[in-house]
Formats: C-alpha cells, sequence, structure tokens
C-alpha cells in the first residue's frame, strides 16, 4: 500500500509543478525596453528597472 501511495504522491506533485510553471510562464513578460517620455527604461516584471555597473581600471 505504501509504494502505491508514493507512487499517486509522484504523479499529483509531477502535475502541480507542470500546472504551475504553465501558470507561472503566461503571467510574466521577458524584460523590455520601453519609452517613456524622453526616457528609455528597462522594464521587469512590470516595473522599471536601473542596472548599475562598474568596471575596473
Amino acid at each position: 500500500m505504501s509504494r502505491f501511495l508514493f507512487t499517486l504522491t509522484l504523479i499529483v506533485s509531477g502535475i502541480f509543478h507542470v500546472v504551475g510553471d504553465r501558470a507561472y510562464a503566461q503571467t510574466t513578460t521577458a524584460p523590455h525596453l520601453e519609452q517613456r517620455g524622453k526616457a528609455t527604461q528597462l522594464i521587469v516584471d512590470g516595473k522599471p528597472h536601473l542596472v548599475l555597473g562598474g568596471g575596473n581600471a
């Protein structure tokens, strides 16, 4: 009986994993550039994103 429950648990958790991944993929958008007035902004998860970078001299 415990082998059956283990197999059933694996199947159910796999289904939830696939359904959850598809729901997440449909609600997110890829980072993109948007023109807002005279400025071009990087949009990540629907919000402007500021990238700070530094270089080695």
